[in-house]
């Protein structure tokens, strides 16, 4: 990819991960002069974990979960990192959505492979200043710790599956589904859901090579029952489901936080089923 601000510099956006994450050999650190437990400060121990390309773009990430993509505007930056974060709830790990809000401008040095220089904004000045503290600060919070090996295997996974632009924006939903589940915001995030649902349910029929007059998701619902693909506890749980979604949609009715999160809960074993 061009760029248009040097031979070696490339520009880019970067943004924290939330909740932090570490990436790294954390017994390398305990075995460092004790420096988890003594008064060194994060800056001092943070280095870059991880420097490839993902969809032709150089994506760089830093020991504390600070992760830069090379792009020139805001909304493909949004686009391509939070694909690669979608990723990491197949994995359980608790991550939120990117916004354009806390997407920082960037400079990346391609030849020494580091950050010339960035930018931050929001919540994610809270997150850099973190670099300013103890070493001990960053850990007692319990950070997420994921070796090198780790991250760059998410990546070629989250690399392979949205090479599909449908499978990118429904694992995209997914993350949005996940966050708004932890925000408390109900609908938008059962809306999310069920789009996943709907569209993992129509994939199941139309591979399988099922047809139905008039299809419906209910129709394919009972047709995908009847030719054994889903158990009857399956069935009885999608059309439950769609209820609450039919409520939700056409009744005003916000669903419980039970509902959602079981929604969210089956969108994701739909995706995981059909793309790991």
């Amino acid at each position: 990819m061009e760029n248009d601000i040097g031979q070696n510099i490339l520009s880019g956006f970067g943004v924290y991960i939330d909740p932090p994450i570490w990436i790294g050999n954390i017994k390398d650190l305990s075995l460092n002069k004790g420096v988890i437990d003594g008064n060194g400060l994060l800056r001092d121990i943070i280095k870059v974990e991880f420097y490839q390309k993902y969809k032709n773009r150089v994506l760089l990430i830093q020991s504390d979960g600070y992760f830069v993509i090379e792009s020139k505007n805001t909304e493909e930056a949004q686009k391509l990192l939070n694909e690669i974060l979608s990723l990491f709830l197949f994995e359980d790990i608790k991550v939120y959505k990117i916004t354009q809000t806390s997407i920082s401008v960037t400079k990346i040095d391609c030849e020494n492979k580091v950050l010339v220089s960035s930018s931050h904004i929001g919540d994610q000045t809270r997150f850099y200043y973190r670099r300013d503290r103890p070493v001990y600060d960053f850990f007692i919070r319990k950070p997420v710790v994921l070796t090198s090996i780790e991250i760059e295997n998410i990546i070629k996974k989250a690399e392979l599956i949205t090479s599909n632009d449908d499978w990118g924006r429904y694992m995209r939903m997914l993350l949005k589904s996940y966050t708004e589940l932890l925000y408390l915001e109900n609908d938008c995030s059962f809306g999310a859901s069920w789009k996943i649902i709907e569209y993992c349910i129509k994939w199941h029929f139309d591979i399988i090579g099922l047809h139905v007059k008039d299809y419906t998701v209910n129709k394919a619902i009972k047709k995908l029952n009847e030719h054994g693909f889903f158990s009857d506890n399956k069935a009885d749980k999608l059309h439950c489901l769609r209820d609450k979604r039919n409520d939700s949609f056409h009744k005003g009715i916000t669903p419980s936080r039970d509902i959602v999160a079981k929604s969210y809960k089956t969108s994701k074993q739909f995706l995981k089923q059909i793309l790991l």
